[in-house]
């Protein structure tokens, strides 16, 4: 068997080129890390064909993700920067993005498992044990983790 080459990074969707160009993954959860720039919250997703994508956070994306139950299927849609008035900065600008759920449809718990980030999605993942609703497997196809990273996974990105 030969050797592959993994290629892993972290994706910066806020970009002119993505503005409304919606994309459908499985949100299996977020974490801080340490960057350059200072703490970053970087979340983690699967795509219905199971390839893993990491994604920068910005105070919108990370505000809403935080309502969003670990394992179901979000649709992101970044809408580009708007003008904001804050307490703290006055004037600002920020990134925006749509965050829609589909709660009915879920990754396995032994998927869940298989991509979670952290110990820290432990409280998500036991409360998502005591679902009935996650007895059968949904996509991403067990066999999908095996498929070679970058093959083309319908993302726009």
């Amino acid at each position: 068997m030969a050797f592959q080459e993994v290629t892993a990074g972290t994706t910066n969707i806020m970009t002119p080129e993505m503005i409304d160009k919606p994309f459908e993954v499985f949100f299996v959860g977020s974490e801080k890390r340490d960057t350059q720039y200072g703490e970053q919250t970087i979340h983690k997703f699967v795509t219905k064909k199971g390839a893993v994508k990491t994604v920068y956070g910005s105070g919108d994306l990370n505000f809403k993700l935080k309502e969003i139950p670990v394992g179901v299927l979000v649709r992101i849609t970044y809408k580009g920067k708007m003008q904001v008035k804050t307490k703290r900065f006055g004037e600002k600008e920020i990134h925006v993005c749509e965050v829609l759920y589909d709660p009915e449809q879920k990754l396995s718990l032994d998927e869940l498992r298989r991509y979670a980030v952290s110990s820290s999605n432990a409280a998500a993942m036991a409360s998502y044990e005591e679902d009935d609703d996650f007895a059968e497997p949904t996509t991403p196809h067990p066999e999908a983790a095996k498929k070679r990273m970058g093959e083309d996974d319908d993302l726009p990105f």
